[in-house]
């Protein structure tokens, strides 16, 4: 299993909440996550807090909680990637209508867009360090940490 890392408020956003993209600026991600199409990744939430994110979470109306509150260095959960879509703000909203679904719009400001489905949270976070390199903006995770990621999934239902 592959897993992309994201800051944290952001991470928990994709794992627990209504976030259903991520964006991302590298077009070696958008390239990797093309292969990775409808297959199911890990999300990992990284050692950073990102401040105007939750500003920003906040702002939109949903609730973020506080720093404390998150895991940092751990997966919290699975998706699958359904799209991949390269995103132009000057070609508006209606470029991806019918690719990113309306409620993610809000979400979307690309230039890369990764979109997510199937999203189910671990029970608990599970602990792991994403450091050294990475693929494209992925990592594999180690057999060990994927098998603590199902048993949680299991549990959770998925």
């Amino acid at each position: 299993m592959q897993a992309i890392s994201l800051a944290q408020p952001w991470a928990s956003v994709v794992a627990r909440g209504p976030k259903r993209v991520e964006n991302r600026m590298e077009p070696s991600t958008a390239s990797v996550a093309q292969t990775l199409l409808g297959q199911r990744i890990a999300i990992h939430a990284s050692r950073h807090w990102r401040s105007e994110a939750q500003h920003k979470i906040i702002t939109m109306g949903f609730p973020c909680g506080m720093q404390v509150e998150h895991a940092f260095s751990a997966i919290l959960g699975v998706a699958t990637i359904t799209h991949v879509h390269r995103f132009s703000a000057a070609a508006g909203p209606d470029a991806v209508k019918g690719i990113i679904p309306d409620d993610q719009l809000k979400w979307v400001h690309g230039p890369w867009v990764l979109v997510f489905a199937d999203v189910v949270p671990c029970t608990k976070p599970v602990p792991w360090s994403f450091r050294g390199g990475s693929w494209g903006g992925f990592r594999t995770v180690p057999a060990d940490v994927e098998l603590k990621v199902i048993d949680q999934l299991e549990v959770a239902g998925g």
